[in-house]
């Protein structure tokens, strides 16, 4: 499934959004309080959306779910995750299933994480994210702000049933063991490393919008 602004014969990349999380912190849905125009999670969505990725998939709660209003590109999908004690690592894995089966991604291709509280990461950061992994096949890709990696994150497809595997560290393990592999794309922008948990985040980050 290729787009048509994407050079024949490139590698894919799909991307998964974890955004399941009951945001104990912050007290209520963080992914359904606005942001500039649009919602939290809905941000983040239109970011990467914006780069050119071949599928996307949104791992939420219902409750998120049916009060959003959710893109209607023929890229999207939307995948429950209702169980209130799960981990990142459990949507993600979720959404490795789904892209798997909805897209068939092909073994070269690339799968892009970008956690769904990250709203300041904009379509420029995911795009040269995307255009990094397609220059450098078989690396991952992870964006940093002053050496520290952040998201987005993107995995060569081959890498990921080691992913599934891991019990404790999530992507930060994964990129630890193949730190030999890792294409860090350094960013000005403190974004890609800023994710909204609590009303003093959520306060600072919309102050800017």
């Amino acid at each position: 499934m290729n787009r048509p602004d994407e050079p024949a014969g490139s590698e894919q990349v799909f991307g998964i959004i974890p955004a399941a999380g009951v945001s104990r912190r912050m007290g209520q849905a963080k992914q359904l309080l606005p942001f500039g125009d649009r919602t939290i999670l809905e941000t983040v969505i239109n970011s990467v959306l914006g780069a050119p990725i071949s599928g996307l998939a949104v791992v939420t709660n219902s409750q998120v779910a049916d009060e959003l209003d959710l893109s209607d590109d023929p890229r999207f999908l939307t995948v429950l995750n209702d169980d209130a004690e799960s981990q990142m690592l459990d949507s993600i894995r979720l959404g490795l299933d789904v892209v798997r089966k909805a897209f068939a991604p092909p073994a070269e291709a690339g799968i892009l994480v970008c956690p769904g509280d990250m709203p300041e990461i904009d379509v420029a950061t995911t795009s040269l994210c995307y255009r990094v992994f397609i220059e450098n096949s078989g690396q991952i890709v992870v964006a940093s702000h002053q050496q520290k990696h952040g998201h987005p994150v993107i995995v060569p497809l081959s890498m990921t049933p080691e992913l599934e595997s891991i019990q404790e560290g999530g992507l930060a393990a994964l990129l630890h063991r193949h730190a030999e592999a890792v294409h860090a794309v350094e960013f000005e922008t403190p974004a890609v490393c800023r994710d909204i948990d609590t009303p003093e985040d959520y306060n600072d980050r919309s102050a800017s919008q």
